[in-house]
């Protein structure tokens, strides 16, 4: 079966004016990286990290991502299970 966590975080590239997300999909098992993006934290950028993903994992993984909701609408629904994480620092 296969599961992947998505999460996204934030540093400053360059100087303090320019912070940039970063966000990451890990495969639960192997923990290897299989997408990442660097942009904003909006809908547009969690659409542009979803295209990145390989199509064996879109179509037959089990995605887990913290309550954030701009995965809400690209993950579908029957493969997109929300989970509370404790936040330590800045969301989006």
């Amino acid at each position: 079966m296969l599961e992947v966590e998505a999460d996204e975080l934030w540093n400053f590239v360059g100087n303090k004016d320019n912070k940039q997300w970063i966000w990451i999909v890990l495969d639960v098992h192997t923990r290897q990286v299989i997408a990442f993006h660097v942009g904003r934290c909006d809908r547009d950028a969690a659409r542009e990290l979803w295209q990145k993903i390989p199509e064996s994992y879109k179509q037959h993984a089990d995605f887990y991502t913290d309550l954030y909701e701009v995965y809400m609408g690209v993950i579908p629904d029957k493969q997109h299970h929300r989970v509370i994480k404790q936040v330590v620092g800045e969301t989006c």
